[in-house]
């Protein structure tokens, strides 16, 4: 039997929900790294989806501009509000290896950021073809 390691992952592959949250004809999304993102005129400041589809809850520590500490809940969806810049994240939850990165967050932009769990080979990298095998 083989042994394996829990990461936490940025995933992007809940896509429906970005179309859900947009205006009538907004521009198609883009993706940028684990960031789905849509420009939606007259927002304001940049709104954060957090997607929670892991059965944990995830800790995710902003800082920037301003700094925020959220607790995503298990299995939960929420949206929160910034002040525009760039942002260094930590995302963490109980016995999983975290991820982390920055990230600028644009005036009258919204942001659909997905979080999963998924169990890698031993030895594979977090991201790497093994942990997206893993993650398939």
């Amino acid at each position: 039997m083989s042994s394996l390691t829990v990461f936490l992952r940025v995933s992007v592959r809940t896509l429906t929900m970005a179309a859900l949250l947009a205006s009538c004809h907004p521009p198609p999304p883009q993706q940028s790294g684990p960031f789905q993102e849509q420009r939606v005129a007259g927002l304001g400041n940049p709104e954060i989806v957090i997607v929670n589809k892991a059965q944990l809850v995830v800790r995710l520590v902003l800082s920037g501009p301003e700094s925020r500490t959220i607790e995503a809940q298990a299995g939960a969806t929420q949206s929160e509000r910034l002040a525009p810049g760039q942002y260094s994240f930590e995302a963490s939850a109980p016995g999983v290896q975290g991820a982390s990165g920055t990230k600028a967050f644009d005036v009258d932009h919204r942001y659909l950021w997905t979080f999963d769990v998924v169990e890698v080979p031993q030895g594979a990298q977090a991201g790497g073809p093994a942990a997206q095998r893993a993650a398939s």
